[in-house]
């Protein structure tokens, strides 16, 4: 009868042990890579949805004689994500007379699958969060997702988005929504290929009332722009 040593069963079991580590790491790496794959296979589709080139121009005009212009300074390029700087102005309907600083700058980043704006400004006519996620995954519509983003109070607000509208013709056009949930207040976004967003509407809330304001492109490098008010 064959024997087998206390010594040769504890290497076994560590062999066995070591190849049931490799194949956990294993499944890691490519549940992980998968994610990666599809992060970047988004960022593609986001990024058809903004200027591919440094110089780019918007100019909007909007409610009560509201309007900006700015433009795309720099593009930032890296493997799996991509950063667009931009700077501009509000314009100054008080003459010069308004204390506000109407210099605005804002940051488009897409990386992981997700295009998220970061501005900074005091003037612009724009959403109640300094941070948003424009889009976020596969662009289709009936896409929704959930961001939790903090107001310039500092209060920390939900808001379920989703993709209301393709329209395919005559250029690839996104209607979406971020609605904050338990509230009335609304953003609505419409995004249009190559150019970036083309109009912004939100609900206005106040003591006195609440009433819709927003602002739309008249105008950018690719020439005039005819926005057709979202239904």
């Amino acid at each position: 009868m064959t024997s087998v040593s206390h010594h040769g069963r504890g290497t076994q079991s560590k062999r066995w042990k070591l190849v049931g580590l490799v194949f956990v790491l294993l499944a890691a790496v490519l549940v992980g890579g998968c994610g990666v794959v599809a992060g970047m296979r988004h960022n593609r589709g986001l990024l058809t949805f903004l200027p591919s080139a440094a110089g780019f121009e918007w100019k909007y005009s909007g409610f009560s004689g509201y309007d900006h212009q700015m433009k795309l300074d720099e593009i930032e390029r890296q493997v799996g994500s991509a950063r667009f700087i931009i700077s501009g102005m509000v314009g100054d309907p008080s003459g010069g007379e308004s204390p506000r600083d109407h210099s605005l700058r804002i940051t488009y980043t897409v990386a992981n699958g997700v295009w998220v704006q970061e501005k900074t400004e005091e003037a612009m006519m724009d959403s109640d969060f300094d941070r948003l996620e424009i889009l976020r995954g596969q662009v289709r519509v009936g896409a929704t997702w959930t961001q939790i983003q903090v107001d310039g109070e500092g209060r920390r607000r939900t808001l379920d988005s989703t993709i209301a509208e393709v329209i395919e013709a005559p250029v690839r056009t996104l209607v979406v929504y971020y609605r904050e949930r338990g509230s009335e207040y609304f953003e609505r976004r419409r995004i249009v290929e190559g150019i970036g967003i083309v109009g912004v509407e939100k609900l206005w809330m106040s003591p006195e009332g609440n009433f819709e304001i927003g602002y739309y492109l008249f105008e950018s490098t690719l020439g005039p722009f005819v926005f057709q008010a979202i239904p």
